[in-house]
């Protein structure tokens, strides 16, 4: 009778550590630049808000010297017109934050509600919302604004209004498609055959799963919407004088340049290290979503 060999066993000597897994704690780690970019975007937030608490002098004042340079008796100088820069940049920072926020919050609930109805229902709703949302993607953004800015003047309300048009077609676009993706869920589909009503299904089981997405555009779009104001204000349409915002600040400062560059830089700089970390936040956020989905999909 043939015996048969049994492979040998390895052991592990009892004394080893148990192996660790360093990966996801590396992945959790957040990088060092969306960690800048989000304190650099909570200072700045809480300066502007600050401002009047602040004691600065009157941002229309004249102060008593022209194109003063920085670090002297004004911190960042003063500009073509003696008004302090720093005053100036803190309440300007104040109007190109609002525009930004409200532009950005209208867009986003407006898109949200047309992308959700036209994703979860078929037939003519998403035929016609569709369609509305081609036509205005295909039409410039520059020449609309300049038209709405044409009719009614330029401000500030009228730049919030053409931002929040080019917007929501945006966000209705990404809204659709999440609808689209989540409309056919088992958890959806289980709350229909419970008897749940369509307004129920939307608010309850597709909005909380559309709406990720959404904030971490909502990011790229406040950013972008900083850009639209500081290039209708080098244009001459954006807010108003004596008003002060950062695309003003710039285009105002455009004589003096050559001569007086802080006049110009110091605004243009705030504005963009604002876009550049408003980018490098969603661009973390969206990384980590589809990392997220990712490892989801792999369980």
């Amino acid at each position: 009778m043939a015996l048969v060999e049994e492979s040998p066993v390895e052991k592990v000597p009892p004394n080893l550590p148990a192996p660790v897994d360093v990966v996801p704690a590396a992945r959790r780690r957040r990088p060092i630049l969306a960690t800048l970019a989000g304190l650099y975007l909570v200072a700045i937030a809480v300066l502007c808000a600050a401002a009047p608490l602040l004691p600065l002098p009157d941002p229309n004042t004249y102060q008593g010297s022209v194109n003063a340079a920085p670090f002297g008796s004004h911190l960042l100088g003063t500009d073509q017109l003696g008004r302090d820069i720093l005053s100036r940049v803190l309440w300007g920072g104040r109007v190109s934050i609002f525009i930004a926020l409200v532009a950005t919050t209208v867009g986003l609930l407006a898109g949200l509600t047309l992308g959700v109805v036209a994703g979860y229902f078929s037939g003519w709703i998403n035929t016609v919302v569709t369609g509305v949302i081609d036509i205005v993607l295909a039409f410039p953004a520059l020449v609309l604004f300049m038209i709405i800015i044409a009719t009614r003047g330029p401000s500030a309300t009228n730049i919030i209004i053409g931002a929040s048009i080019v917007l929501t077609t945006s966000f209705a676009r990404l809204a659709r498609a999440g609808t689209i993706m989540y409309r056919q869920r088992e958890f959806v589909r289980a709350a229909r055959g419970l008897g749940a009503r369509h307004a129920r299904v939307l608010i309850r089981e597709v909005t909380p799963n559309v709406l990720p997405a959404l904030f971490t555009f909502a990011l790229t779009a406040a950013g972008y919407v900083f850009l639209i104001e500081g290039g209708l204000s080098f244009l001459g349409l954006g807010v108003p004088p004596p008003t002060s915002s950062w695309g003003s600040m710039i285009q105002g400062g455009r004589p003096v340049f050559q001569d007086h560059p802080h006049v110009v830089l110091v605004p243009a700089i705030a504005m963009s290290l604002t876009i550049v970390s408003f980018n490098i936040l969603g661009d973390h956020l969206r990384q980590g979503r589809n990392r997220q989905g990712m490892e989801r999909a792999q369980l």
